[in-house]
């Protein structure tokens, strides 16, 4: 029914555009259902890595601000040569063993939880290789455009890089996106 449709767009505009927090644009734009929200853009990771230094410069679409919730947890830090690294611009957070890989951050690159999440925020392939995530070619209407692949293409070449599912379930039972927005 149309009220029944008019609801579910409005529930959908309180769920964060994967797209759009991942990769600082959505080729949908103003016609997305989903929220785009500047402030949720993941960090870029350019920016992390080489000190601040984002050789994208203006035209990059990612952040470039140092906010708990979107930076990542040093992966050398809780190894036994530890982090090595002055002035390491990731968080320096020791899990227990068997912790999880934070599913907001995975998706989003970020976490409403910020430093207060229990789980772990990684961008590395081992974590997405342990979070067993279905990464099968979707043949939904709803995969990523051409235009998208190659932007997903050019991200690929840096190595710390995770790719965004070839798919979001627009009808699944959970409302984990939900408490993404609400908490406010």
């Amino acid at each position: 029914t149309l009220v029944a449709r008019a609801k579910l767009r409005l529930r959908k505009k309180r769920i964060y555009c994967v797209f759009y927090c991942r990769f600082g644009h959505c080729r949908r734009a103003n016609n997305c259902i989903y929220l785009h929200d500047p402030n949720m853009v993941a960090i870029c990771k350019r920016f992390l890595k080489r000190g601040g230094a984002c050789d994208a410069g203006p035209n990059c679409r990612l952040s470039h601000c140092l906010d708990p919730a979107k930076l990542p947890s040093c992966e050398f830090y809780d190894t036994p040569a530890g982090c090595n690294r002055p002035a390491c611009p990731y968080r320096h957070v020791r899990y227990p063993a068997g912790t999880p890989v934070c599913p907001d951050f995975r998706l989003l690159g970020h976490c409403r939880r910020g430093v207060q999440c229990p789980l772990k925020h990684l961008w590395t392939k081992e974590a997405g290789r342990s979070e067993k995530v279905d990464e099968a070619p979707s043949t939904k209407p709803s995969e990523l455009s051409n235009s998208q692949r190659g932007d997903e293409a050019e991200l690929e070449k840096d190595a710390s890089y995770i790719p965004v599912p070839r798919y979001i379930e627009e009808d699944s039972e959970g409302d984990e996106f939900d408490e993404t927005v609400d908490a406010e």
